[in-house]
């Protein structure tokens, strides 16, 4: 069943249509840039409801431009991998560090235990496959 938000859009996108086909031969240049902004309306991913004036300035911007989204930024998925190489190196500046520098040797057991952890962590996830599986085609 479609939704309500869809039928408006169906509803607006024809009354825009008949609206359009009234028009004077004056208005054909036209024509293909309202069309344009049509289905870029409609390709619009909408999370909230847009007032004019939001509809204005996305219709208005540069397409080239890139968007910035008021959203919370994905975090991005580190690997085990790139997570333990990460660990390494900070251990390696933390052993770096002089006494005076606010770095404490129990500090170090700790990431040192941490890094045993992502090591168990990396071995398990390492998993042993034959090479006919890498030739074998899949759908």
């Amino acid at each position: 069943m479609p939704s309500i938000n869809h039928i408006q859009k169906q509803i607006a996108s024809k009354e825009i249509e008949e609206f359009l086909e009234t028009l004077p031969d004056v208005a054909a240049p036209f024509l293909s840039d309202i069309e344009y902004f049509m289905k870029e309306l409609e390709e619009l991913p909408v999370e909230e409801f847009l007032d004019d004036k939001q509809i204005i300035e996305y219709v208005s911007q540069d397409p080239n431009k890139e968007v910035l989204s008021n959203s919370k930024p994905e975090l991005e998925i580190i690997g085990i991998k790139k997570a333990t190489q990460g660990l390494k190196i900070f251990i390696t500046f933390f052993t770096q560090q002089d006494g005076n520098s606010g770095f404490y040797y129990e500090d170090l057991k700790i990431f040192n235990k941490c890094l045993k952890l992502m090591n168990v962590k990396l071995f398990e996830s390492k998993k042993q496959t034959s090479i006919s599986s890498f030739f074998t085609i899949t759908d």
